[in-house]
């Protein structure tokens, strides 16, 4: 059993060193995105735990009559989210989530 709890300075630590972390991530968020068949009109997808809001760029950009709906627990991760997508307006709704 894991007792790990995710705490603020993890998300910084994250969103400082996430691309050393994960080796290649920008190929596995369009392999993420390969696999979600094109919306034949509005749609809107749920990212539980959207970080930085990595994977909600990379879809709003494939599909763009998509709202993604990015939740996260943390205040950082989801502030860095909506800096990095502000530009794409309402089709990024952001919500603190915790998944306990």
């Amino acid at each position: 059993m894991n007792n790990f709890v995710w705490q603020e300075s993890d998300s910084q630590d994250f969103i400082d060193y996430g691309r050393y972390f994960v080796p290649q991530r920008e190929a596995q968020l369009q392999m993420i995105a390969d696999l979600i068949p094109q919306p034949t009109g509005e749609a809107h997808i749920l990212e539980l735990s959207c970080g930085e809001g990595l994977l909600a760029q990379t879809l709003l950009r494939r599909f763009p009559s998509v709202t993604v709906h990015g939740y996260d627990i943390s205040p950082a991760m989801l502030e860095q989210a909506q800096l990095r997508l502000a530009h794409f307006g309402q089709r990024f709704v952001t919500r603190q989530f915790d998944l306990n």
